[in-house]
């Protein structure tokens, strides 16, 4: 491979010339001789065979081919800096990137808040966000694919610390039949309260009554068991079939809330929801809890582990330390 023209310290220095207004300025902020910068630069431009440079009174002003060429010389050394300053990092312990396995109903508000405070202190560290449901989460955590995990649960022969709960709601569109039904077990609203309302408002009050009203009728298992569900998929690769709710004869299963959602807003089906993933819809009357038997509601528990504490470098330490002080569930 053919040697190279010229070199960093030729480029740096033609850029202090232009930066300082001058060989006398540059010569005087570098701690070099004025001779020395002036040869480094009649060298550069003899071995690139363009003039770079040319002196107007005590000031050297930038050629076109020296405007050019100096915008990318910069680009040059800047990156060469970066690098000298990673491999400073690296030989202090400091990882140049970090793999997290994020269970994806932990807020993404809260991971994106802490990888925000993050950034100023990271030093240049790449960030890969997995995410991962159920099992896939665990995976990460025994094989160690991951230096920090947001787990629902904490695998045997690891610790965890706690960022809170995670409540789930089952909810269905305003349109389906569990919906429907339990309108009718509504009480009938005065005159006043459906005059000059729209149909969601109308509702939305009504909504509003039961809650006060407690009804009596409650979705039995049995007739869960004969509807559609809609379940997010297991991202590991040996799926546990006895975490959740999984008795409908029928199921869909999608790779995300989002798509789940967008099932739902097409009146099919049911689905266990994070409340703060549908907060919106909720409010709207566009999805509606439906009560249960049994449950409407339930909760998971979110926990920041560290797979290998012993593998863990500054870095990492210190984003555990932000995702454990800024990553917290607010509970109801």
């Amino acid at each position: 491979m053919a040697g190279h023209k010229t070199t960093l310290e030729q480029w740096r220095i033609l850029q202090a010339v232009v930066d300082h207004g001058g060989y006398a300025q540059a010569a005087e902020a570098l701690f070099r001789s004025q001779s020395s910068l002036n040869h480094a630069v009649k060298k550069m431009e003899s071995q690139l065979g363009v003039q770079l440079l040319e002196v107007k009174g005590r000031k050297a002003f930038l050629t076109e081919a020296g405007e050019a060429l100096l915008r990318r010389s910069r680009v040059l050394t800047e990156t060469a800096s970066e690098l000298e300053k990673l491999a400073e990092n690296i030989d202090m312990g400091w990882e140049p990137q970090l793999t997290l396995a994020v269970e994806a109903i932990y807020p993404r508000d809260l991971l994106f808040k802490a990888l925000a405070s993050f950034y100023p202190e990271s030093r240049g560290t790449r960030i890969r966000i997995i995410d991962s449901v159920l099992t896939g989460t665990d995976e990460h955590i025994l094989a160690q694919s991951a230096d920090l995990a947001v787990a629902g649960t904490v695998p045997k022969g690891h610790t965890g610390e706690t960022l809170g709960q995670i409540e789930f709601v089952m909810v269905v569109h305003k349109s389906h039949e569990l919906a429907l039904d339990s309108r009718l077990s509504l009480q009938p609203l005065k005159e006043e309260q459906i005059e000059g309302k729209s149909s969601d408002e109308i509702y939305l009050g009504a909504v509003a009554d039961r809650q006060q009203s407690q009804p009596s009728h409650k979705v039995t298992v049995q007739e869960l068991m004969n509807q559609l569900q809609i379940v997010i998929k297991d991202s590991g690769q040996k799926p546990d079939n006895n975490r959740g709710w999984l008795r409908a004869e029928q199921r869909w299963t999608v790779d995300s809330f989002e798509r789940a959602k967008q099932i739902l807003k097409r009146g099919l089906g049911f689905c266990w929801l994070p409340r703060h993933e549908i907060v919106d819809e909720i409010a709207s009357g566009e999805f509606v809890v439906i009560d249960i038997s049994y449950s409407s509601e339930r909760y998971v528990g979110v926990n920041l582990v560290v797979p290998n504490p012993d593998l863990l470098g500054p870095g990492g330490r210190r984003l555990y330390e932000i995702l454990l002080q800024e990553g917290q569930i607010a509970q109801a």
